[in-house]
């Protein structure tokens, strides 16, 4: 009886011995993959802090959007400026719902214009400001994932002075020509 106990208090110790080895190689791994994983979540932090600073501080009009129904989750402090809409007042609703587009049609027709070419794309449209007024932007946007889902960041760049200033030159040139072949 004393021997068989004394041989199973042999094996229990053996068995203890071995899994707490095993045990601790597996804690040792994991303890190595929480640093490893808190250096990564800290580089993603810092990331994250300098694309924000980045989009807050642009001079540019800058929005984040929803691609699939253009849902606003972020402008920055020069698309307030230039629009007049507080993103407190447009976060969560749509850029039809504010009226920023001139129509659905055209949000339409540029959406299916980003996405032949890819995601990014540059051009120039009407945008209406809060006021009523309509003003003409070079629209520039790529397409992200953030968390899952299919974002827009679009930069908006003032045409309008410029596309009247090309629109006058051409005016005048037309009526050049014309007094010259007069």
């Amino acid at each position: 009886y004393f021997i068989t106990y004394a041989v199973i208090c042999l094996m229990a110790g053996y068995l203890a011995g071995y899994f707490g080895k095993s045990f601790r190689k597996q804690f040792d791994s994991l303890q190595e993959t929480r640093q490893n994983l808190q250096i990564q979540l800290e580089a993603l932090c810092y990331s994250e802090e300098r694309f924000s600073l980045l989009f807050r501080t642009s001079p540019l009009p800058l929005m984040m959007t929803r691609t699939s129904d253009g849902m606003i989750y972020e402008v920055n402090a020069a698309w307030e400026k230039a629009f007049g809409w507080e993103v407190e007042e447009i976060r969560g609703k749509s850029t039809l719902d504010i009226g920023f587009w001139q129509s659905p049609e055209i949000r339409r027709q540029a959406a299916e214009l980003i996405t032949q070419h890819g995601g990014r794309y540059a051009d120039v449209f009407s945008f209406v400001h809060r006021d009523g007024t309509m003003r003409s932007y070079l629209l520039s946007v790529a397409r992200i994932e953030v968390e899952g889902e299919l974002r827009t960041i679009a930069s908006l760049l003032d045409q309008t002075e410029r596309l009247q200033m090309e629109a006058a030159m051409k005016a005048l040139n037309t009526s050049l020509e014309s007094q010259v072949a007069a």
